[in-house]
């Protein structure tokens, strides 16, 4: 793929295709460029930041990023977050790890926005601001400056239905409002708003899609840990208001991605809205059932156990009173937007134990990283034990790449993408690296596929 140039005039050509500007297919679907917020590609990526400090920081992230997936509150007491016994302070731009372009608007003003997982609304900028972070990248939108943009009236369904994703605010006048709120604090708030959509193909050069009456939050007042080069949020969970969720019966109710090496040489992951037609029936693919929870829209699988050689660690989280072992459903959340894989912390110590059984190389402290089990980064690939995550209905091989991340300014270090936790448990997106992985909201699958993402 080409290189992006990320400036705003070069986003504009970007979606000046005007002629070929078409309409949204009902039973289509589409692709657009995920990009990894460290990638060379990404605005964020700076060639002066260590290699160690970007490794470190995606590791932070994911640490503070449990908090958005909690049950527990935190405590004017106790703000930080905790995963295992390491504690991590606000890390600016937490939100997730990867990023999509589009636009917002008639005529299409060209944003830049986190693509979430585990969110379930789409919000943006939105001038007046009343609060607002800065915004670098692209101007804040002005919905004044757009023909196609309309207030979500208090008196409808839309407005009632946005009661289970939103903080519920008194309207202003008879505009619906929202309140998207995180686990760490930071707040989105504005007008409930329907405005039209559009992305880039990644199928044509010269192909976008538009899609109308998309309902999104106009914020009004934003603050928190929002990074300056970004203008919101796309929420891709099951909520009734994620991009996904709107899309709807036009992309089959299904999307995938398929994500590359964040050390690949500036190539793009890819988001795929509608069936895949790369991920086919056959003995590649394995499906596990997503368990929805009451009130929460993220997406729970049941992992079963993870296999380190022979040796089959279960995966238990608790026990009835005639100590017979018990297998919760849903007992962890799929997550692109989290770079490393936490476990219970006692899953956690038996699956570390198997690997340093396994493997037949002393391992090293690294001080510079929250990681616990590391090695040379030259030690040879091959004494990495086969592993294998048991899902429901679905055993998933990962190799070296999706066990380790590498870490140090000369890739000195090789070191266990996963760490404990006390709370939620979370497959991370290193793990899912070189799959196709589908959501199929209607069957409440999700599927995967090993593949190479950088020849997708």
């Amino acid at each position: 793929m080409a290189a992006y140039n990320f400036s705003i005039v070069h986003l504009s050509v970007f979606f000046c295709y005007t002629i070929s500007l078409v309409s949204f297919v009902y039973g289509g679907g589409f692709s657009v460029d995920l990009i990894h917020r460290d990638s060379p590609l990404s605005p964020f990526y700076s060639s002066r930041d260590k290699a160690s400090d970007r490794a470190e920081s995606s590791i932070r992230r994911s640490i503070e990023r449990c908090s958005h997936f909690s049950k527990k509150k935190p405590t004017s007491e106790n703000s930080s977050n905790k995963l295992g016994n390491i504690t991590s302070t606000v890390v600016p731009g937490v939100v997730g790890d990867y990023l999509m372009l589009l636009a917002v608007g008639t005529p299409a003003l060209p944003l830049l926005a986190v693509a979430d997982t585990g969110s379930d609304i789409i919000w943006f900028q939105c001038t007046p601001c009343d609060v607002c972070f800065p915004q670098t990248f692209s101007p804040v939108f002005a919905p004044e400056n757009s023909s196609t943009y309309e207030n979500i009236p208090c008196a409808t369904k839309e407005c009632d239905a946005l009661s289970s994703v939103s903080n519920l605010i008194p309207c202003d006048g008879n505009a619906c409002k929202y309140n998207a709120s995180y686990g760490d604090g930071s707040i989105s708030i504005g007008n409930f708003a329907r405005e039209t959509l559009t992305f880039q193909s990644t199928e044509s050069t010269e192909s976008v899609v538009s899609v109308t009456n998309m309902a999104f939050g106009c914020g009004h007042n934003n603050t928190g840990i929002f990074s300056a080069l970004g203008a919101g949020l796309v929420g891709l969970d099951a909520g009734p208001f994620s991009l996904v969720s709107q899309l709807g019966p036009a992309i089959d109710h299904k999307f995938s991605y398929c994500l590359v090496n964040v050390n690949a040489n500036r190539i793009a992951s890819k988001l795929t809205f509608g069936s895949n037609p790369k991920l086919v029936s056959g003995s590649k693919v394995v499906s596990t059932p997503i368990i929805f929870k009451e009130n929460q829209s993220f997406y729970f699988l049941t992992l079963e156990a993870i296999s380190v050689g022979g040796i089959r660690i279960p995966f238990n989280t608790s026990t009835s009173s005639n100590n017979e072992v018990l297998l919760q459903k849903g007992n962890i959340i799929i997550d692109s937007g989290s770079t490393v894989t936490s476990l219970p912390t006692d899953f956690y110590a038996a699956f570390e134990a198997e690997m340093k059984k396994a493997i037949t190389v002393d391992p090293v402290i690294d001080p510079n990283t929250s990681l616990r089990l590391c090695y040379p980064g030259d030690s040879d690939p091959s004494l990495v034990p086969s592993v294998t995550a048991h899902f429901t209905d679905a055993d998933i091989v990962l190799n070296p790449l999706n066990l380790f991340q590498l870490n140090g300014d000369n890739d000195e270090l090789a070191c266990l993408a996963f760490l404990p936790t006390d709370d939620v448990a979370i497959y991370g997106n290193i793990v899912q690296n070189n799959f196709i992985v589908e959501y199929d909201l209607v069957n409440k699958l999700v599927s995967f596929m090993s593949t190479d993402c950088q020849m997708e």
